[in-house]
């Protein structure tokens, strides 16, 4: 019986590679699978379409992931953890100006794998209980980051943290739909964004008055 990587195996006369470690083979087929899941919807895509992208046996696949539904979370976190790194916040910003910074990483992000942003945050609305899974705990974790800026590390309101998880979700279908029809302005675009959960925040302390924030809102410019 063959070995899974028995398609790497060196032919006569050439060196033999070094073998990847097991993370690292995970490491080197999600990046693989990324073109393929972002080229179309999910139940287009076969099992033989990722082997071949990635220039491995089906079997190889198999070996390292139970299946299809396996690498396509791992790819969409994979992706999370990109936008995750890009949207860091700039402590030195002013209040808007960082937020401002924050949301131009997000969309330059979009910018760069809309039709993969669109593939994956769609097949996370699908229903699918482990893609939704992994959305919702890339978007609480987003959410999380977001409150300590507001509030600091402590308790967390509920009325502001269900404020800023709602306009997370209105952040994605705005988004969706600019990827659909960016004939609106992408800076037009980032000061809705902003502006907006500037005003959730200011709503949710208005109706809370508990609530302490660390900074006040910013206030925004003048129309």
């Amino acid at each position: 019986m063959r070995s899974a990587d028995a398609e790497t195996a060196p032919q006569p006369g050439r060196r033999r590679a070094p073998r990847l470690n097991v993370d690292a083979r995970r490491r080197q087929l999600i990046e693989a699978s990324v073109p393929v899941f972002a080229s179309r919807p999910y139940d287009e895509i076969s099992i033989e379409d990722i082997a071949a992208e990635a220039g491995v046996s089906k079997g190889l696949l198999y070996h390292y992931f139970s299946g299809k539904r396996e690498l396509y979370v791992e790819v969409m976190r994979d992706q999370m953890a990109r936008v995750w790194d890009l949207t860091q916040p700039d402590p030195e910003l002013p209040a808007l100006e960082r937020l401002r910074a924050t949301l131009d990483g997000y969309l330059d992000y979009v910018e760069a794998h809309a039709q993969g942003y669109a593939s994956f945050h769609r097949g996370a609305m699908g229903g699918n209980a482990e893609v939704r899974a992994a959305f919702d705990e890339a978007q609480a974790r987003q959410a999380d980051r977001i409150l300590e800026a507001m509030v600091g590390s402590g308790m967390r309101p509920e009325l502001l943290t269900l404020a800023v998880r709602g306009w997370l979700n209105f952040m994605v279908t705005i988004v969706l739909q600019w990827v659909d029809d960016p004939s609106i302005e992408r800076d037009q675009l980032r000061d809705l964004l902003a502006y907006s959960l500037v005003n959730v925040a200011t709503a949710a302390g208005q109706a809370d008055p508990s609530i302490e924030f660390a900074e006040p809102p910013p206030e925004m410019p003048a129309p």
